[in-house]
């Protein structure tokens, strides 16, 4: 599914006009690219944890060139899907959550 489809489908769920929703994904987004620009973790219980990993130097081969290479030291983003989301990509169940009533 692409944001497109994701848009719809909450638009769909929630019964909220699609502008809504593609505002609350793109700001979605940009909280947590910023959060991850200042070194800081996001975590979304239940469902993920987006942190900053530091990749240690290291030496690599170039098969252009066929010589070793020396790689610097640097930061990555990494996303880390939490255990019912692993659960259901294995198993193809989704269990889902609790309802909440308004």
């Amino acid at each position: 599914m692409r944001q497109s489809g994701l848009i719809k489908e909450i638009s769909h769920r929630l019964n909220l006009p699609e502008y809504h929703c593609r505002r609350v994904i793109e700001t979605m987004e940009d909280v947590v690219t910023e959060c991850l620009a200042n070194g800081e973790d996001v975590s979304l219980r239940g469902f993920c944890t987006f942190e900053v990993t530091n990749r240690k130097p290291r030496k690599g081969y170039n098969p252009l060139t066929g010589e070793y290479e020396e790689f610097e030291a640097v930061k990555s983003a990494k996303c880390k899907l939490s255990i019912p989301v692993k659960k259901a990509a294995k198993t193809g169940v989704y269990e889902g959550r609790e309802k909440y009533d308004e």
